[in-house]
Formats: C-alpha cells, structure tokens, sequence
C-alpha cells in the first residue's frame, strides 16, 4: 500500500531549509516562490526559479536552501509507504550518484556487428520545465477531483540554518 502526500513547504528568508534528507519513495517539486537552493546526491546544487519542477527517485539525498532575503517555497507531491519514515536524515557523503561500470575490451576476432543503441534510462525524470509544471497540476487536480477535494495538504516551516 502507497499513499499520496501533498505537502506546501515554505522556507523562511535568509537562511531557512530543510534537513538532508531522503524520502522513501519519488518526490516532485513544483516552485511556487523563489529562488532558493536546491541540492540533490544525483545532480549536484542548483538554483530553482519560480515556475520549476524537479523529480527524484526514491532514496535520494535532497536538501533545500533559502539563503535569499525574500521567502521561497514549494509544492511537493510524495508516493510514500506509510510504513516508513517520510523524511529520514541522510548527508551527501554517504551516498554517492551510481556510477556507470568501465566498457569492457572485446579481442578484435569477436568483435559483433554493429547493434542499433538503445538510450540509457535517466536517473530522474527530466527537468523539462513548463511541461513538467503542467503535468504535475494537472495530476494534482486530478487527485483531488479523485478523493472529492479531501486530498492531503499540509505547511510546514522550516528552522533557519
């Protein structure tokens, strides 16, 4: 069983953010106030401008920071297992990005025909941006239309670092 979290998180100026943490499944972003700092173990650190949508597997170390003078804030939609933690601690340093295995030598004699390449599969969804943003109101409302307007919704302000 899998729930469905909606959450408004909003980050006090100068200083405010969240924990590193990690969620037990995939989190999508939506800003909706900015900019701030965002900061994943796949991507590395970014500033998000208002209007940007971002995903991440589950297990994901992620934190967001506000170190502007004005608040910043986003949406955040969760597929979580109410079985666990929704946001465990976790640090950068413990969990690297996967790294790709070294291509192997074939000896010239067995080399095979060329084969068509098949795309590696992204580590995320991908930052399209405008798409994404629609997509995700649109799941959104979708949702709520679904479960008759009682969707989870919740604010949580975060301590300044």
């Amino acid at each position: 069983m899998v729930n469905l979290q909606f959450v408004d998180v909003v980050l006090p100026p100068n200083g405010g953010q969240t924990s590193i943490h990690t969620h037990p499944g995939p989190e999508t972003i939506y800003v909706r106030a900015g900019p701030f700092e965002y900061q994943n173990a796949l991507h590395g650190t970014e500033t998000v401008q208002v209007g940007n949508v971002r995903s991440l597997p589950p297990g994901t170390p992620v934190q967001k920071r506000n170190p502007g003078s004005q608040e910043a804030a986003f949406l955040t939609l969760f597929v979580v297992d109410p079985n666990q933690p929704l946001a465990p601690e976790a640090s950068f340093g413990t969990t690297p990005a996967a790294q790709p295995a070294p291509p192997q030598p074939v000896p010239p004699a067995q080399a095979p025909q060329a084969a068509p390449q098949q795309p590696a599969a992204p580590a995320a969804l991908p930052n399209t941006g405008g798409d994404q943003a629609l997509l995700s109101v649109l799941l959104v409302l979708s949702l709520v239309a679904l479960f008759g307007g009682s969707a989870v919704h919740w604010s949580m302000r975060h301590r300044r670092g």
